[in-house]
């Protein structure tokens, strides 16, 4: 998205054999009456400095500022234009001549590749005996959101973007659950600390596993900036299993837009019989499932029985 407003530079003429002299009218600086003077706008708000602030703009976004050059003494003016940032970009040509009465414009372009203050000086160099050198200073804010997850007992263990070991400690390791049992469900966070809102797009798990996502954020909707919304991930094992399962989280993160971590659970089965065997009496968790082993049942020899 591209955003503009003005930066408006008046260039005017004293008596006597000069040329194009400029006067500039700065912070705290009279306004003589009748002169042209410096009238910068930032967002249709003039401020009387050799400053202009884009304020916020989102990472990977750009917003311009249009600067007028205005030339109203008796002879040609020639100026060019420079800045010494790449997150500030003077977009306009080199040597540039502007008539008696004439006026020009060109744009500065902030476009910051990561977030925090930034700032630049704009330089404009012209022909001008008095003031051949014009500089403004550039302050732009870069903003972004920033997606981070949390589990643990009380959401305050964060789980790295990509990590593949589930821990008890954040939730992820899920204990050894009955597949007979119903499911067991934990809570976990998604947290904005970045400096701008923050759009959930979907979240999705590993199909087959056993796992499920609930409680969240409708899609498309933001949590702003230093918000969260909890949500629920729930183990329902089907099978007598070790299964891993990978979380997806997306959002308009710039550099974790794709936010990936694994859980983990075991599905078993509880004994729920008591058998007696050829050496007496056994404790049913003796008899692994799915293991043979001779019975004696109403004085009967029953040469097998096998426990599910």
């Amino acid at each position: 998205m591209k955003r503009s407003s003005l930066l408006f530079i008046v260039f005017w003429a004293l008596i006597g054999p000069v040329w194009a002299v400029p006067f500039i009218l700065v912070a705290g600086s009279p306004n003589p009456p009748g002169l042209p003077y410096v009238n910068i706008t930032n967002n249709a708000a003039p401020l009387y400095t050799r400053e202009t602030d884009f304020q916020n703009v989102p990472v990977g976004d750009t917003l311009r500022h249009k600067i007028r050059l205005q030339n109203i003494g008796p002879d040609i003016l020639t100026y060019s234009v420079s800045d010494n940032s790449s997150q500030f970009r003077a977009i306009s040509p080199g040597a540039v001549l502007i008539g008696i009465t004439g006026e020009r414009e060109f744009e500065i372009e902030f476009a910051p590749t990561s977030p925090g203050t930034k700032t630049a000086v704009l330089t404009i160099t012209s022909n001008d005996p008095n003031n051949p050198t014009f500089q403004v200073n550039l302050r732009g804010v870069g903003v972004a959101p920033e997606c981070d997850v949390f589990g643990g007992p009380i959401l305050n263990v964060e789980i790295s973007d990509g990590d593949t070991t589930p821990r008890t400690a954040d939730n992820t390791l899920f204990p050894s659950r009955d597949i007979f049992a119903g499911g067991d469900s934990k809570f976990f966070r998604i947290e904005n600390n970045g400096t701008s809102d923050l759009q959930f797009v979907s979240a999705s798990v590993t199909s087959g596993q056993g796992f499920s996502l609930s409680s969240l954020p409708a899609p498309a909707s933001t949590i702003a900036s230093g918000g969260a919304h909890n949500f629920i991930i729930t183990f329902d094992p089907n099978a007598v299993a070790t299964t891993t399962a990978t979380v997806t989280i997306i959002t308009d993160d710039s550099n974790e837009g794709l936010y990936t971590f694994d859980v983990r659970g075991t599905g078993t089965i509880t004994p729920d019989i008591v058998v007696s065997g050829q050496s007496g009496t056994l404790p049913k968790s003796s008899i692994p499932n799915g293991s043979t082993i001779p019975l004696s049942i109403n004085g009967t020899q029953n040469p097998k029985h096998t426990q599910h």
